[in-house]
């Protein structure tokens, strides 16, 4: 029964919206309806709430690797490119500037 209300909850509500809110209110209802007990609803908690910050954590490292794939596949300046490109202006204008001293 414990297992078919944590599928129940996982599928139900989707892990990543869960919050330690939501999660501690229905599993106080489970309680108050008897269906549980309280060390059980503890562990329950305790249980899904790890679970959900650890989809969580899962979902934003596969969407930050998603956006940096496409960030690569797009053109732009990276920051080296653009500190590369400075040196390059640094280095015209100071040989323009000694280039037109000398004169």
């Amino acid at each position: 029964m414990k297992k078919l209300i944590r599928k129940a909850i996982l599928f139900g509500m989707g892990v990543a919206s869960l919050t330690r809110e939501k999660i501690e209110e229905f599993v106080k209802e489970l309680e108050e309806e008897g269906k549980i007990s309280k060390e059980e609803g503890r562990k329950m908690v305790k249980d899904l709430v790890k679970r959900a910050e650890n989809h969580q954590k899962k979902l934003s490292k596969e969407i930050r690797k998603n956006v940096d794939k496409a960030l690569e596949k797009m053109p732009l300046a990276t920051k080296k490119d653009v500190k590369d490109l400075e040196k390059k202006l640094t280095k015209k204008k100071t040989k323009k500037k000694r280039k037109s001293s000398s004169s």
